[in-house]
């Protein structure tokens, strides 16, 4: 009688995992109908998080909004505008690059003034330590000589200025400032980054021309929204991403489940996870409906 018991609880148990899974499929199925992906000129995956303005309400997030303005993806962020290069999925990062900055023309300068501080970890777009360093522009009033990383800009850049423009890869300690010198632009390049040369703003060693710097602005910065995972799996405690293996990683190893349940050891949360806990989540708190 025990036995026969226990048959027919693991009978409605397999039931309700199978209709669970087929109501999970039937929603997916008429979600990604509804909202498919949409495009603005060589971006032609946007899907959630993001979205258009001209989105259907229910597609990506408010917070999320990107415009597509004489074909070209837009981000505002803070008081700037910047063209979306590329959406990674992978590894939660979109990648953008400052308007001003032109390809072919090692004169033209960022329009906007962009740095570390004007994100947090509290914003829905925000910055990693690893994934940008900056590039700092200063008017001096007197040439510098005794030190490699102030690059000159003249050989492209007519500032209009009574002074001496440098370029600085990476941020500048207040003890490597000049007295005479003066901030005059900050902005952000990930190409550093891609190519192995430095792992945060203030270990470069290397030498480079300012037609690297150029170079590096033309690429753009990544910013990444990793943080909203984060925050669902790993609660208050950090967690990074493993580029290898696609996959984000709680630090020290603790994490909350979808139903906001405290617990130890969740090793290593694959995208497929992911995705599939976040709509049992949103099915079991009524957030998504068919």
């Amino acid at each position: 009688m025990h036995k026969r018991n226990t048959y027919s609880t693991y009978f409605r148990l397999l039931l309700f995992f199978l209709f669970t899974v087929f109501l999970q499929q039937s929603c997916i199925a008429q979600k990604q109908e509804a909202c498919g992906p949409s495009s603005c000129g060589k971006i032609t995956n946007i899907s959630d998080p993001f979205r258009l303005k001209q989105d259907p309400p229910n597609c990506g997030k408010p917070n999320y909004e990107l415009a597509c303005e004489n074909n070209n993806t837009v981000l505002y962020l803070h008081s700037g505008r910047y063209y979306v290069e590329s959406i990674n999925y992978n590894n939660f990062t979109i990648r953008l690059v400052d308007p001003g900055v032109q390809q072919t023309d090692c004169s033209s300068i960022p329009r906007f003034f962009f740095y570390r501080r004007n994100l947090s970890r509290s914003s829905d777009v925000y910055d990693d330590d690893y994934l940008f360093q900056h590039v700092i522009y200063l008017n001096c009033s007197n040439r510098v000589t005794d030190d490699p990383k102030y690059v000159d800009t003249a050989s492209c850049i007519n500032w209009n200025s009574n002074g001496y423009i440098y370029a600085i890869a990476g941020g500048i300690t207040a003890q490597r400032l000049k007295v005479e010198c003066r901030v005059m632009m900050s902005t952000a390049t990930s190409l550093w980054r891609r190519e192995g040369y430095a792992y945060n703003d203030y270990t470069y060693n290397e030498s480079f021309s300012y037609t690297d710097i150029h170079r590096a602005l033309v690429f753009g910065f990544e910013l990444t929204w990793m943080n909203g995972v984060c925050e669902r799996y790993c609660g208050q405690n950090k967690c990074s991403y493993a580029y290898a293996w696609e996959r984000v990683e709680c630090i020290p190893g603790y994490c909350y489940t979808p139903l906001g349940m405290y617990r130890e050891n969740c090793g290593n949360l694959s995208k497929l996870r992911i995705f599939a806990e976040e709509y049992l989540y949103g099915i079991g708190r009524g957030k998504i409906f068919c």
